[in-house]
């Protein structure tokens, strides 16, 4: 699954790969704007990272049930 959010400084939309199973949430840690370059602090991450996981698992949670409400 995709999470999406923005670069705090420059505004860049930013996209981590995310793996419910494994409880990974990959992206460089950094803005993916060459002009930007900003370099989220150890606290940044761990949010993004937790905001990441519960969006994805919302996600899931959310297309299951709409799943189960149609058949």
């Amino acid at each position: 699954m995709i999470h999406r959010f923005e670069c705090p400084k420059c505004s860049e939309e930013i996209t981590a790969e995310v793996d419910i199973g494994e409880h990974l949430v990959e992206w460089g840690e950094e803005c993916e704007n060459e002009k930007c370059g900003y370099k989220f602090t150890k606290e940044e991450v761990l949010k993004i990272y937790d905001e990441a996981l519960t969006d994805c698992f919302s996600g899931m949670v959310d297309y299951i049930h709409d799943t189960m409400k149609d058949g």
